[in-house]
């Protein structure tokens, strides 16, 4: 259709990009769950990279982002653990606990709550699992437990895995 000089499109849509972003975060989230070590190995044929490539396929079979949605779900389910959660932190930061047990040098951990992650928000996951890593320390000193879950901490292959991925996804991207 024609009105003026203008061109009306009406069988054309376009996305939003960051609901875009949202479903190919979702597939490959999808995807690594169903079958983490296929589409690892399969990034680099280089044989210098495969030891690394390995690790980190080993490290998505024990489903990292699984855990932290276990670590999420224990401390946000009852007041309590949320009580207990902001008292252990306020406690390290006013003894000096954290003090050389926290990366980047930091002495103190921020007040803050886990957060839950949502499909329909873009960067949820990211967020949840970023807060959880920033929270382990915590987690690592009081252990919460729940029925059915025996030790709600990421281990060190985990946590090591994940501050990888954010020190690579925070960093400043060189020419």
């Amino acid at each position: 259709m024609l009105n003026g000089s203008h061109e009306i499109l009406t069988d054309i849509f376009i996305r939003c990009f960051p609901h875009v972003v949202n479903l190919a975060v979702q597939a490959i989230l999808l995807e690594l769950d169903a079958n983490p070590c296929i589409p690892v190995l399969a990034a680099s044929t280089d044989p210098a990279d495969q030891p690394a490539l390995q690790a980190y396929a080993r490290a998505l079979k024990n489903d990292p982002i699984g855990e932290c949605r276990k670590i999420v779900s224990a401390c946000r389910s009852s007041g309590q653990r949320r009580r207990r959660l902001q008292a252990v932190i306020s406690e390290g930061n006013e003894n000096g606990y954290w003090r050389g047990k926290l990366p980047d040098g930091k002495t103190a951990l921020p007040m803050v709550q886990l957060l839950r992650d949502c499909p329909t928000r873009w960067s949820s996951t990211f967020k949840m699992v970023d807060r959880v890593l920033t929270l382990n320390p915590v987690h690592i000193r009081t252990n919460i437990t729940k029925p059915g879950i025996i030790l709600l901490t990421l281990s060190y292959r985990q946590s090591n895995h994940f501050y990888l991925r954010r020190r690579m996804l925070t960093s400043p991207i060189s020419p």
